[in-house]
């Protein structure tokens, strides 16, 4: 039920989305139907600073939306986040419950890091299958004052041969017609320089700043043409350019206007017309009204958000050019802020005040920390910086991180960097291997199961799916053909140890459980990092806040505490505590002289237990299970001492699991709740397993006297458009000046941001701040 909302609610947006566009956009029609549509999930990180010192937490607001209608959606439950180096080694990771497709949450710096950049990347289990280049990803800058930095030597590369490559405009060089050429070199920290010959003259120099440039020219017949590249380091190549054509037509983008963008279609020896305009954004194609006839054409195109693949065919629908335009989301309204005490004292209450020029409702998030613009990132650049990775995700096996980080700070160079990838045939087609299935509603856990002698696999077996100290929850699945298996894990439910059990015990069987984290990066360039002098005095504030949180004792929440006592068959019909009988020798001792609701039984010197029903019938095969793990082979249980065992619950009528029905249930616990008085049964994998955060961690003292000296705080609020706009802030007890950053939006993908400096001024009376 849960799925089929979703999907309809993502329906109803597309129904909405598309007749706004097709109202006012009236250029384009769109072509993709509605049950053609494949939600393009993305995660979008609101992180409450950029630069961190090791040890601290990182606050950050969560959002999924869709890649393709730039709207909020609610698709995905489980968030995945991880924090890894340069060497795209994890250091930390984790997982967080998605409430409505949000969650506030943090995640811990660990405090031995070197001083050096670092990533954090955010994605749901279904954004898997656009690859890793669809997820969040940031570079921050993390600090270590109590440790000193490495030096790091710089290595020089003994090749002498450049690597450089050459893309076209039009995906194709035409002779009498002015081409727009790409060239860029696979190292990015290298200044190279370029000459262009035409026969033996040079007619064009340039240097390649960044591993990237671009040059115009117009190509004629008999003559040749090469590029020579060479850097300092008496590297150097030489590319002679021989596929240059006498046909062809070619889509130059002459201007852009916001969403507006003039086109100039330039065809040379060219007959199959007209012409017809398509354009492929995200998963939507949409057909321009207007075709091309003549040689020369300037057509003026709205485009949406995102990446645009503009594509001409000719009149027997074969594609003759094609063309990548990235359009920069816009804010939609201007959002305003007031807060009634810039001066205040630390811990005090203050009123934030919001309004805006849009007359509807909005959802906020308000972010104030401890710094200014060197330490707190740009809402805006993040949103479209975010925006742009989501739309790129075509291009992940050629796009590294450092050509991302490059696009974040030369956004307007976007739309000539992308030329680069212009001779990729494989733009616009969807990679994964592997289907990852959308977690609606709960955890997935997956995996393989093989036969240990055969090495084949082991198709249509059943499993058990089970955690330690867990007997609230079991569940039941079975191997494809394939020989894997998903089984769907509740979210309060979880415990650390996860058991997978098959079965079947006549053969030996290899049980292997997927990493539930994408184990594929981007390709990261090592850059050296060296903190700012100008952030001296932010560093030293922030390195008393951790000395002196170090000083008080941290207690933070459960991960689970909504973890629900309700055993997954109801309630028992008995339940039988051990210290309340005498202590007899084993646990079969116990059934025996004990207990009135079951028996054990011998039969070739081989223990069973038998259920006795209220109509005193005997069922001989009941489900046993032993702090929350099925047990199969229950010889080494019935001889556990009793005074190891805390209780024994027992259901007595039969009980109906999946396809598999039971004669009842006994259900044993331990008193350490560890499953550890017998072996693990045959055909058993035990495993830890990443639980999910289902609440943010909030530190706790014993004493409410004990100072808060969290170094920032985080709102998430929803403000209809009738009600009053004023939020209450609550303010750490440190001292130092506070930057205010508000991100405002709608349901319907409008947005804006706000960024205040130095809105407040923290400080204890009679006292001043420089």
């Amino acid at each position: 039920m849960i799925f089929f909302k979703k999907i309809i609610c993502v329906f109803f947006l597309i129904g909405i989305v598309t007749t706004s566009y097709s109202q006012n956009k009236n250029d384009l029609k769109l072509l993709t139907q509605i049950e053609d549509y494949e939600v393009n999930e993305r995660a979008f990180l609101i992180l409450d600073q950029s630069v961190y010192l090791a040890g601290e937490t990182i606050n950050f607001q969560a959002l999924t939306f869709d890649a393709t209608l730039q709207i909020p959606i609610d698709y995905s439950s489980i968030l995945y986040v991880e924090l890894y180096n340069q060497n795209n080694e994890v250091i930390s990771s984790n997982k967080y419950y998605l409430e409505n497709g949000e969650t506030v949450n943090s995640i811990t710096l660990p405090r031995h890091l070197q001083t050096d950049y670092y990533y954090i990347r955010a994605y749901t289990n279904y954004m898997k299958n656009f690859g890793y280049s669809s997820f969040f990803t940031r570079r921050l800058q993390v600090i270590n004052p109590f440790l000193k930095t490495k030096k790091v030597t710089e290595t020089v590369s003994d090749s002498t041969e450049l690597e450089i490559n050459i893309s076209a405009e039009g995906g194709k060089i035409i002779y009498g017609i002015e081409n727009k050429i790409i060239l860029s070199c696979t190292d990015t920290n290298k200044r190279i320089h370029t000459k262009f010959y035409e026969n033996d003259s040079v007619i064009n120099e340039l240097f390649l700043d960044d591993g990237f440039n671009v040059f115009n020219f117009t190509p004629y017949p008999n003559n040749n043409y090469k590029i020579e590249a060479f850097s300092s380091g008496n590297e150097n190549t030489i590319i002679p350019i021989n596929n240059i054509v006498e046909s062809g037509v070619v889509c130059k983008l002459d201007s852009l206007n916001k969403n507006l963008a003039y086109l100039n279609i330039l065809a040379s020896s060219y007959n199959d017309y007209p012409l017809s305009l398509y354009i492929v954004n995200s998963g939507f194609t949409y057909l321009h009204n207007q075709t091309i006839t003549k040689s020369e054409t300037l057509l003026r195109t709205f485009l949406p958000a995102g990446l645009n693949t503009v594509i001409l065919k000719n009149n027997t629908s074969k594609e003759v050019a094609i063309r990548n335009i990235y359009i920069k989301p816009e804010s939609s309204f201007n959002i305003f802020a007031e807060i009634n005490k810039p001066q205040s004292s630390p811990g005090d209450s203050i009123f934030l005040y919001l309004h805006s020029d849009l007359n509807d409702s909005l959802q906020y998030i308000v972010s104030m920390h401890m710094g200014n613009s060197k330490t707190s990132p740009s809402m805006q650049e993040l949103i479209q910086s975010t925006s742009f990775t989501s739309s790129l995700s075509s291009l992940q096996n050629n796009l590294s991180i450092n050509e991302l980080n490059y696009l974040y700070n030369n956004i307007d160079d976007i739309n000539n960097y992308i030329l680069k990838f212009q001779s990729n045939q494989n733009l616009n087609t969807k990679q994964s291997a592997k289907a990852y299935r959308p977690e609606f509603s709960n955890d997935i856990v997956s995996g393989n199961i093989l036969s240990k002698n055969k090495n084949n696999v082991v198709a249509h077996k059943d499993m058990y799916i089970s955690f330690v100290d867990s007997i609230s929850w079991l569940n039941r699945c079975k191997t494809d053909s394939t020989g894997r298996f998903y089984c769907e894990l509740p979210i309060n439910h979880q415990g650390v140890d996860l058991i997978v059990t098959v079965t079947d015990t006549t053969e030996n069987y290899h049980i292997t459980i997927d990493d539930e984290f994408y184990p594929e990066f981007f390709n990261i360039t090592k850059e050296v990092f060296s903190p700012d002098s100008t952030l001296k005095n932010i560093i030293e504030a922030r390195m008393l806040n951790l000395q002196i949180t170090d000083a008080y004792l941290n207690h933070q929440n459960n991960q689970n505490s909504n973890r629900s006592d309700l055993r997954f068959y109801g309630v028992p019909d008995v339940e039988y505590n051990f210290e309340r009988y005498v202590n007899l020798p084993s646990l079969e001792e116990f059934i025996y002289e004990i207990v009135d609701n079951a028996i054990p039984k011998r039969k070739n010197n081989k223990v069973q237990i038998a259920i006795i029903s209220e109509d005193r019938k005997y069922g001989s095969n009941p489900l046993v299970i032993l702090d929350g793990v099925p047990i199969q082979n229950i010889q080494q249980l019935m001889a556990t001492p009793c005074n190891k065992l805390k209780s024994l619950k027992i259901i007595t009528s039969k009980f109906y699991f999946g396809t598999a029905v039971y004669d009842g249930v006994i259900d044993i616990s331990s008193k350490e709740n560890s499953s550890k008085l017998i072996d693990l049964e045959k055909n058993t994998l035990k495993a830890m397993f990443p639980r999910i955060t289902t609440t943010k961690q909030k530190e706790k003292t014993p004493f409410e006297r004990i100072p808060n000296y969290s170094t920032n705080i985080y709102f998430n609020t929803f403000i209809p458009k009738s009600e009053e706009n004023r939020i209450k802030i609550k303010l750490p007890n440190n001292q130092g000046k506070y930057s205010l950053l508000v991100f405002g939006y709608t349901k319907e993908g409008k947005w804006s941001t706000l960024i205040n400096e130095d809105v407040v001024n923290i400080q204890f009376k009679n006292s001043k701040i420089p």
